[in-house]
């Protein structure tokens, strides 16, 4: 780094800054605290992403929800056990009223055949 022009004089601030933020975590835990994942940072990244796909919401409509947000989260949770994709369709109950339509005999078995998440697997799947 000092060949390319490196001056850690000039990055004295972040470095310092840095090295702070790399022993958090345990410094709190010498406390006895516990450091979460949740309120501050929760509420910076959902700000920041939310920001980011309104902007390109404005060119493309829901692709850019699609492509930048439900996409990678569901090929995420496919390659990775730890991650769960949140599937609104199940959340809002969509499942169990296809199962409800199932049990008492109605028509309308298909609930999610047609849904955006099941249109993206099948394209996906091509």
């Amino acid at each position: 780094m000092l060949s390319e022009g490196f001056k850690p004089i000039d990055h004295l601030t972040d470095i310092i800054v840095d090295e702070r933020l790399r022993n958090f975590g345990p410094q709190l835990a010498s406390f006895g605290y516990n450091l979460h994942l949740i309120t501050l940072p929760e509420f910076h990244v959902t700000a920041y992403r939310m920001h980011d796909l309104a902007q390109r919401f404005v060119d493309t409509g829901i692709e850019a929800f699609v492509t930048t947000t439900q996409r990678p989260e569901r090929i995420k949770s496919e390659q990775d056990p730890t991650y769960t994709y949140y599937k609104h369709q199940t959340a809002t109950g969509t499942g169990i009223e296809s199962d409800f339509n199932k049990a008492v005999g109605s028509a309308n078995v298909n609930t999610l055949a047609d849904s955006t998440e099941a249109d993206d697997v099948k394209k996906r799947k091509c």
